[in-house]
């Protein structure tokens, strides 16, 4: 297809990758939460449907060892085992050719993808780009970072307890944190499965949302 430039677009290259997180241990859900069953589709399979309707490639980052399901999406691995989220973030940028990459854990069922329309605003000048909720905690895993932060990424991950936290604090990044005023989602739209009891409190407040239609 030819764009007004007269290339065609697949010959640009890629400015934006999405990335789906899934390598967690779930070790408090007590399984593999990428494979919990929300509404008829599985937490991975959701995440990786909101990122494709961004118009852009999307890969997800799955544990070394992890059975990786049928997905329209490429996979690949963690570089190195259970270093937690960071860890799955440094495969991402590792992989990525793209200077700005959309990251979002697959833990979290209730996000709009307008929220990544409006990261993906703010990114050119900056880092990283991640939403903060009305109590002012951060949400790095639905985020977007620049090719530019691997390097601090793999510095962090010589830390014995690596943290990506630690890397929203980095002098040597520009990161661009939205507040509810800037992104317009409710705290709701940040909820994380982490547990069976989250799990339960997810499937009663969708049950009421139906039987109120």
């Amino acid at each position: 297809m030819l764009t007004a430039g007269g290339g065609s677009r697949q010959d640009r290259p890629v400015q934006e990758h999405g990335f789906v997180l899934a390598g967690g241990r779930g070790s408090r859900m007590g399984r593999d939460k990428s494979a919990l069953v929300v509404e008829g589709k599985s937490l991975l399979e959701r995440a990786v449907a909101l990122l494709r309707t961004l118009d852009l490639p999307v890969t997800v980052v799955l544990a070394p060892d992890q059975e990786a399901p049928p997905l329209q999406a490429a996979v690949i691995r963690d570089l190195q085992p259970d270093r937690g989220p960071l860890g799955g973030l440094q495969a991402a940028l590792h992989h990525s050719a793209a200077p700005r990459n959309l990251v979002l854990a697959c833990d979290l069922p209730l996000l709009p993808a307008r929220l990544f329309e409006t990261l993906r605003r703010h990114a050119p000048a900056m880092d990283i780009v991640l939403p903060a909720d009305s109590s002012g905690k951060l949400h790095p895993l639905c985020a977007c970072y620049s090719s530019a932060c691997l390097s601090e990424v793999e510095r962090m991950l010589e830390s014995p307890t690596p943290s990506l936290h630690a890397l929203l604090e980095s002098t040597q990044l520009r990161v661009r944190v939205l507040r509810p005023s800037e992104h317009g989602l409710g705290d709701r739209s940040f909820f994380n499965l982490n547990t069976p009891a989250d799990l339960q409190r997810l499937e009663v407040a969708r049950a009421r949302e139906k039987g109120g239609d």
